[in-house]
């Protein structure tokens, strides 16, 4: 086929696709033809085909680089920051779950002493730990799972020790706590973000479980997460990694 064929056949074609001219493009690239005299199509605008390299100005290099500059932090996070933080988060629960006065605790809101029990009080301190290190934009995701990871490890070695339990019942357990746990968890979101009732009424239905009519008791429980949450956000996100000593507030006389 003649150079004056492929033309005809491109004009053609152009004329078919009407508001598409990027076809148009491709095509004139494909028929190696100037195209740019025919002002009144609307591939008008088109130069010939060009494989030659084209050149990196300065400013576009500038844009790399920087592009480069602001994510690095995340590079460096992803390839091996994050495999650090996990052995610090498992040692800033440890430190902070046994820095926990379980049994004031159960005697203070009137709690049985049970695994059941435990897990509640430890779910709420580890909810409060878990406000605090979302501060941080870029690590408190990792330190936040890792934290989790954590809680249901110490929380599934705890239930094996209670006795001979067979090993579908303490799987079946855990799934169930698994489940009220992130239905607590939002509970207490919603609380924290709202006002004293809001939260009052999720800590009475999941902490003390419906159970307790002493509106004092809640009222206490309401401040101690207040005071708590104002005691976290004063401690430097460094200083809570690297020390990881909470010292939790005296829950007592806080009326």
């Amino acid at each position: 086929m003649s150079w004056v064929q492929r033309l005809s056949s491109a004009r053609v074609l152009a004329r078919c696709l009407g508001s598409r001219p990027e076809f148009g493009t491709n095509i004139g690239a494909l028929c190696k033809c100037q195209i740019g005299e025919f002002s009144g199509s609307p591939l008008g605008q088109i130069k010939e085909f060009s494989t030659s390299p084209v050149p990196l100005s300065a400013s576009t290099l500038a844009t790399e680089q920087g592009v480069v500059s602001r994510n690095w932090e995340k590079m460096k996070f992803h390839l091996y920051k994050k495999y650090k933080l996990r052995p610090q988060a498992w040692l800033l629960y440890r430190d902070c779950v046994d820095g926990i006065d379980y049994l004031g605790l159960f005697k203070e809101f009137r709690m049985a002493d049970t695994f059941f029990s435990w897990f509640l009080v430890t779910e709420l301190h580890v909810w409060m730990l878990l406000v605090k290190l979302m501060n941080n934009e870029l690590l408190g995701l990792e330190l936040r799972k890792n934290v989790v990871e954590a809680m249901w490890q110490d929380a599934h070695m705890r239930k094996k020790q209670l006795g001979s339990v067979k090993e579908s019942v303490v799987k079946e357990h855990m799934t169930q706590l698994g489940q009220q746990f992130n239905a607590s968890i939002l509970g207490y979101d919603e609380g924290l973000l709202s006002n004293d009732k809001v939260l009052a009424g999720a800590v009475w239905r999941r902490f003390l479980q419906s159970e307790c009519n002493d509106p004092e008791v809640v009222e206490k429980l309401v401040i101690y997460i207040r005071k708590t949450m104002i005691m976290l956000d004063k401690i430097p996100h460094q200083d809570l990694i690297k020390i990881r000593k909470v010292q939790w507030l005296n829950y007592k006389n806080l009326l």
